[in-house]
């Protein structure tokens, strides 16, 4: 097993939180043997550019200035760190939407992973602000780790102890399986991994589709589900997991973020690893995605893995 992160990107805006996210991931980054990259994006207006001037300066000075600045501002958060930390840390700005330019710097400075500093709003303020992490966390070409960095620990000195890793058994949902088990791998002795499946809540089905089947009740249903899914996950720990790694399987039910999360909560968890669909449009907004969810309300780290789309399939 080898460590899966070698370059690190971690977006700034020079914020609180950022600073937190900061001290994590150079702290983690050293731990592991990484490369940090610091990125900043600038989002000038669009009257910026172009043959726009004002009386006093044009788009192109006014961009000029603002790299300038935003350069300087990334140094003087370096400064912050110790000198260990601080060594070989890249710095970069780019101009543009945060989400789209996260996802194209990440792609051509070959990162392994992006960390995203997460805020937990929920309700109308998210709404209205939209959420970047979540765009990014549908469409990094990487797996991407999202947290409230000052409120949680540095892993160890190796990594996280304890991964969960939520699955619903597909061949799609496995995508982080793969990433835990190299990151498991990482730490001496390796870490425990959680593997966690949540049967939904039967009472948020429609109706209908129980009339259709009237010997099937409620315990039935479960006991039958939690059977298969053991099997399941048992067959899939004897053909991925390696023998050193110690994978225990969790099947549980009700709602699948709420009970994902009360688990991590619980357990000694130290990072979550999910896998979202990256799904966008109608379709995701008719999927919905439990990584998202996680990513936004987990009690600690969540790690989100993009899995392939299934053949013929579009985003």
């Amino acid at each position: 097993m080898t460590n899966p992160v070698h370059r690190i990107l971690l977006p700034s805006d020079f914020s609180e939180g950022s600073r937190e996210a900061l001290k994590f991931a150079a702290t983690y980054a050293h731990q592991i043997g990484a490369e940090l990259r610091l990125l900043h994006v600038i989002d000038l207006p669009h009257f910026a550019y172009g043959d726009f001037e004002t009386t006093t300066v044009s788009g192109e000075t006014l961009h000029s200035q603002s790299v300038q600045q935003a350069r300087r501002r990334l140094r003087d958060e370096l400064k912050h760190l110790p000198d260990v930390l601080r060594q070989g840390t890249e710095c970069a700005v780019r101009t543009g939407g945060a989400a789209q330019e996260i996802t194209a710097e990440a792609e051509s400075a070959n990162c392994d992973l992006i960390l995203l500093a997460t805020h937990g709003r929920t309700g109308l303020k998210r709404m209205l602000m939209g959420s970047v992490a979540e765009r990014i966390v549908r469409t990094a070409p990487c797996p991407v780790l999202t947290g409230k960095f000052g409120a949680v620990p540095v892993p160890g000195a190796t990594g996280p102890a304890r991964i969960l890793v939520a699955t619903d058994t597909s061949e799609l949902a496995l995508a982080g399986l793969q990433y835990a088990i190299g990151l498991a791998g990482v730490h001496t002795p390796p870490a425990e991994l959680d593997l966690v499946y949540v049967l939904e809540d039967i009472t948020t089905l429609p109706a209908v589709e129980w009339q259709e089947f009237p010997d099937i009740t409620p315990e039935l249903f479960y006991a039958r589900g939690e059977e298969r899914a053991t099997a399941k996950l048992r067959e899939i720990i004897q053909q991925q997991v390696p023998d050193e790694v110690n994978c225990t399987i969790h099947v549980l039910r009700g709602d699948p973020v709420t009970r994902l999360i009360d688990f991590a909560g619980s357990n000694g968890t130290e990072l979550v690893v999910a896998t979202t669909h990256g799904w966008t449009g109608l379709r995701h907004v008719m999927v919905g995605s439990v990584a998202e969810k996680l990513a936004r309300l987990s009690p600690c780290p969540v790690l989100t893995a993009k899995s392939p789309l299934p053949d013929g399939a579009v985003a």
